[in-house]
């Protein structure tokens, strides 16, 4: 009788944190980080003109939360508690306001990843650059693709994200007017994704293990 074949066990190493990784793979996490701007037409108010949705999501409805732990959205001062945290899906915030700013988005991945966080920081858009006439039907948005590149992972890590079937976010009733992306749109998106980050968290270990 046949004996099943036996999977190979990835070359691993230890860094000087202690942590077992996985040599010479990677983990590449897409990302969506944007904002939708609804203008609310005749409900409008001097103060509150526009409903918007800052989000962090995965490009064609793909779940993140198997490597995010939670996105702190980080507001203008002026609104009431300015920084909410969000630890499940959809990690979308949503209020309401008048008036542009930049809104802080710190992402902090799973605990195995032992990747700690990125932060990055998008301008909410609520009027468009292309037609100065406003419409309640449709919304300003602004999204930017990224490409969260984890270096050689912990191995533990690395066995979960890699053998498990990541599924479909929440939708939610910002989801019918996000982009959509195909297959030559994402890998064009990728390669200027990796032009812009090309591993901000390999950085921050080579910076940690420089100042040992």
């Amino acid at each position: 009788m046949a004996q099943p074949a036996k999977t190979e066990e990835p070359a691993t190493f230890v860094d000087y944190q202690g942590i077992t990784r996985v040599r010479g793979a990677e983990y590449v996490l897409p990302i969506c980080v944007g904002t939708v701007g609804f203008w609310l037409g005749k409900k409008a108010s001097e103060e509150k003109s526009h409903r918007w949705t800052v989000y962090v999501r995965g490009p064609r409805g793909m779940d993140i939360s198997h490597a995010v732990h939670s996105v702190t959205f980080r507001l203008h001062p002026s609104f009431t508690d300015p920084e909410r945290v969000l630890t499940s899906a959809p990690f979308e915030l949503t209020e309401m306001g008048w008036g542009e700013f930049d809104i802080v988005v710190v992402v902090r991945f799973s605990l195995d990843s032992h990747g700690g966080e990125i932060e990055m920081t998008r301008r909410l858009k609520l009027y468009s650059e292309e037609n100065s006439t406003q419409s309640t039907k449709k919304p300003v948005i602004r999204e930017q693709y990224e490409e969260i590149v984890f270096s050689e992972p912990p191995v533990d890590f690395y066995k979960r994200v890699t053998s498990m079937k990541v599924g479909s976010a929440p939708e939610s009733e910002i989801t019918p007017h996000l982009p959509q992306y195909d297959e030559q749109h994402d890998l064009e998106k990728i390669r200027a994704a990796r032009m812009r980050v090309a591993s901000s968290l390999k950085k921050k270990l080579e910076g940690k293990a420089a100042g040992r």
